[in-house]
Order: C-alpha cells, then sequence, then structure tokens
C-alpha cells in the first residue's frame, strides 16, 4: 500500500501537495499441488570418509489453480483551494491454470549418525501457464475540483466524478483490456539445511533458503531460519524457531506433538501443533500469526 495513506491519516493534507494513492503491488493466488517423489541411495568416492548414508531423489509436481497480480498503477491527489483534484489508474490481470515442477536434492547422515546435511534445489524446473479464462483490466478514477458539495443529493460515487460515459450514460470505471494466456512460474530456489542431535534430548537444526526471484510470496532476499526440539517425554516433543530475511522479515515459532507412539512396524502421532508469528518476534509486534495442526500420522518402517 502506498504509504502516502497513513500519512494522511496520521498528519492530514497539505494545499498543493499530491498525494499517491494507487502506486499498489501485490499478488493473490490459490493452489494445489500433486508431489510425487523418489530418491536412491548413491555414495560418492569422496563423501565416503565422512558419511554413513547418502542419497538423491526429486520431486514431481503437478500444480493447478488461479492467480491475480497488479502489474502497474499510479496517480493521487492534489488538494487546491477550490477542490481536489483525482486521477489515479491501475492495470492488473489473473486467470486459471495448471503446470509442472520438479525438485530436485541430496541428503546426508554422517559416520556418528548425529548429524544430517540437506541441499536442495527446489523449484528446479517449473512451468505454469495460466491459459484458463485469462482476463486483464484497467481501473481508473478522474475527477477535477472535486468538493463536498459534489456529494450532496448523489447516491453513487460514479456520479460525482469525471470519468467517460459509454452510450448509454454510465459512468466507466473498469476497462477489459484483450489478453491471451501467459506464464508466472514458482521462483527456483536453492535450500540448505542441517540437524545434529546436541543431546540424547536436544535436536538443534539451521537453514538457508536463497530464491533466485520474486513471487508467490518469496523473495529473493535471504533467509535464515533456526530451531530446537526438546523431548520432554518420548511422545511429547516441543519444539521452537526463530527466522529472519525474505519476504516475512523476523519471525517465530512455538509448537509440540503427541507421539510418536510405536505400534509394531509403525509410529502413530496423534496431533502435531504449531504457531508462528510473520513480521516480528513476539505475538503483539507481529504482523501476522499463522496456525498449523496435523491430526494423524502413520508411518510404517519397511523390513
Amino acid at each position: 500500500m502506498p504509504r502516502d495513506m497513513f500519512a494522511l491519516m496520521l498528519r492530514g493534507n497539505e494545499f498543493g501537495k499530491e498525494y499517491d494513492i494507487a502506486r499498489w503491488d501485490g499478488s493473490g493466488w490459490a493452489l494445489g499441488v500433486f508431489n510425487w517423489a523418489a530418491a536412491k541411495p548413491w555414495m560418492p568416492e569422496r563423501a565416503k570418509p565422512y558419511f554413513d548414508e547418502f542419497a538423491v531423489g526429486g520431486t514431481l509436481k503437478v500444480l493447478g489453480g488461479a492467480y491475480t497480480e497488479v502489474l502497474s498503477s499510479k496517480g493521487g491527489f492534489v488538494t487546491q483551494p477550490d477542490g481536489i483534484d483525482v486521477s489515479a489508474s491501475a492495470i492488473a490481470r489473473g486467470g486459471g491454470g495448471w503446470g509442472l515442477g520438479l525438485d530436485l536434492g541430496a541428503a546426508g547422515v554422517t559416520k556418528d549418525r548425529r548429524t544430517t546435511f540437506s541441499a536442495a534445489l527446489v523449484n528446479f524446473f517449473d512451468f505454469t501457464s495460466w491459459s484458463i479464462e485469462p482476463k486483464q483490466h484497467k481501473v481508473f478514477v478522474t475527477a477535477d475540483n472535486l468538493r463536498v458539495s459534489r456529494f450532496t443529493g448523489r447516491g453513487d460515487i460514479e456520479e460525482v466524478l469525471d470519468n467517460p460515459r459509454d452510450e448509454e450514460g454510465e459512468v466507466i470505471l473498469d476497462e477489459e483490456i484483450p489478453i491471451k494466456s501467459f506464464q508466472k512460474s514458482l521462483p527456483a530456489m536453492l535450500r540448505i539445511g542441517g540437524a545434529h542431535q546436541l543431546q540424547p534430548k536436544l535436536l538443534v537444526a539451521g537453514n538457508y533458503d536463497q530464491a533466485f526471484s520474486s513471487g508467490f510470496g518469496i523473495s529473493p532476499v535471504p533467509r535464515i531460519s533456526a530451531g530446537m526440539e526438546y523431548t520432554l517425554v518420548d511422545w511429547f516433543p516441543m519444539r521452537f524457531g526463530l527466522s529472519a530475511g525474505g519476504r516475512g522479515g523476523m519471525s517465530s515459532a512455538i509448537g509440540f506433538a503427541f507421539g510418536p507412539f510405536a505400534m509394531g512396524r509403525a509410529s502413530l502421532t496423534l496431533l502435531e501443533f504449531a504457531s508462528a508469528n510473520r513480521g516480528g518476534f513476539l505475538p503483539g509486534l507481529a504482523k501476522g500469526t499463522g496456525l498449523s495442526l496435523n491430526f494423524l500420522q502413520v508411518r510404517v518402517k519397511r523390513i
């Protein structure tokens, strides 16, 4: 959102000063993803002195959903003694689509089996075509010498504007611009992580994310995360983490789980809960809070 909008609310307006109210930037999306993953043990010669296990793998993804974004926006208003001059416009596009993606990764466990390392290229390959009813619209507002007296006896905001009118005399606020299908793919990202069993009940972990472009809530600014898991009893792990960088900035998270409970070759986790603060470490200072619940998870060991 433009900063001038907050300045207006806090300090009011000044005559002759132009206020930016239309420089918006953002996007919204809803995605569904079907994943198929496979991995294979493989030990490079140079890794044999350091790793007890090593594996490489990949994940094939089929994506589908809807997407919309603001392409450009500009304009504002100027307060004059005889009224307000307003001129603002924005162009946005959107549509539904589908695509394919591929993640590649590798992981290894050290000789003492206390440390695990991993590296992945997330969205190494990604192609998404937004070709289902793609649309592009231009929204604009124009008014000269706008005064409070103009609103007297007027029912709609359109009646006080100087926007052009169509053949039936209706005010034009929106124009649809012809558009073909377009591509907007998930940003590729390098992710490096590690976990170390510091004590029998204490696990510490770290993660580094580096995206190569922006979009879908991802920023090319590096993001560093660190966390710990303390197993109070065998079936009640407690978790805490901090992260900084990226689009979300500073954040913190806490969580716990009931499980796993051993059931022969299988293990059962009844509940996993996590709460994350975005834009700040403390709940009262954060910009938002997210909750995650996993009610049931079953894992079966292979013979």
